[in-house]
């Protein structure tokens, strides 16, 4: 397995790519542009990191290395999907069986990311409104402290704490935790999504507006058609930073708080004064059922039926 300094927030690049050290100073934290850095990205992809593409595809940590990071080079126009898919598919005609199933999986996210955009070409308007326009009749109250907490990583959940605080550091999160932070605003703040398409996109590195609104009302549950997203964070740093790797390189307030302590964080007050972080700003046992309770509700509605058979007629059948 590669062995990568976490510090260096990307690859080791630099000690196959000479130059890529000396880039890193003008902005350490954040991936460097341009035609080139992105194919140097690519190739150390295909022939290293991809290995390991699927263990860590939801791991806040190791994403950072062994996912492609080539989304910004996309979004930019530095790289086009067309060459990216070209490029891996000669790769994998040198490589294991294993290689390949890897491969295989990225090309799909590859395609994926050209549907989401083809939809948001087909109905611009989700920018702004509900995908499934019945849920215009759902009303949440704007609680602007809430969001406030949010956007500056204080919302006293260190997993979601943590994702905040890299992002607006590096520019990049991988997109287990992207989700995460969406559904957190919209399920568990119950804030309306379109609060917080602004702040996401000023801080992603890699925007690209055709996934972001899809992907953003896909996690708030706006779209409808689909399976209901709810992350508990609790749950995620359990899975996916067992051992608080990432909560304590983000919020260093954790480094001598016990890592069981660190994933219960806000179930027992008396913890509060071990690390100065925020205790929870709402009750997520509470906040859970609640949009449960709503969304449950308005799926099985006769106006979000009736909505569904549209948006599978365009964007689906059309």
């Amino acid at each position: 397995m590669l062995q990568i300094p976490s510090e260096r927030i990307i690859w080791k690049l630099d000690a196959i790519y000479p130059e890529f050290q000396a880039n890193l100073k003008h902005h350490p934290k954040f991936q460097i542009g341009g035609e080139k850095e992105g194919k140097n990205i690519f190739s150390h992809f295909v022939e290293e990191r991809v290995r390991r593409y699927s263990p860590c595809i939801s791991k806040p940590e190791e994403s950072r290395i062994h996912c492609s990071r080539l989304s910004p080079y996309l979004a930019w126009g530095n790289l086009s999907p067309k060459w990216v898919y070209q490029l891996t598919i000669k790769q994998q005609a040198t490589s294991n069986r294993y290689l390949k199933n890897q491969m295989n999986r990225f090309l799909s996210r590859l395609f994926w990311r050209d549907h989401m955009i083809q939809k948001f070409e087909s109905e611009p308007r989700i920018e702004k409104e509900n995908f499934n326009r019945a849920f215009d009749q759902l009303v949440k109250a704007p609680d602007p402290r809430l969001l406030q907490l949010w956007e500056e990583g204080e919302t006293g959940y260190p997993l979601v704490d943590a994702c905040m605080k890299c992002l607006i550091e590096t520019g990049y999160l991988n997109f287990r935790m992207r989700a995460m932070l969406v559904s957190f605003l919209t399920m568990v703040f119950w804030q309306d999504w379109r609060l917080g398409t602004n702040h996401l996109g000023r801080m992603f590195l890699d925007f690209e507006p055709g996934i972001h609104y899809f992907q953003f009302q896909m996690q708030a549950g706006t779209v409808g058609m689909h399976q209901l997203r709810m992350y508990n964070p609790y749950k995620q740093s359990m899975e996916n930073d067992p051992d608080a790797i990432f909560i304590r390189k983000w919020l260093p307030e954790f480094q001598k708080t016990p890592i069981p302590e660190i994933h219960q964080w806000g179930k027992e007050q008396s913890l509060f004064a071990i690390a100065k972080r925020p205790y929870p700003a709402v009750n997520l046992d509470l906040a859970l059922q609640r949009a449960k309770d709503v969304h449950f509700q308005f799926q099985k509605s006769i106006e979000v039926q009736k909505e569904n058979k549209r948006i599978k007629q365009l964007h689906v059948n059309g």
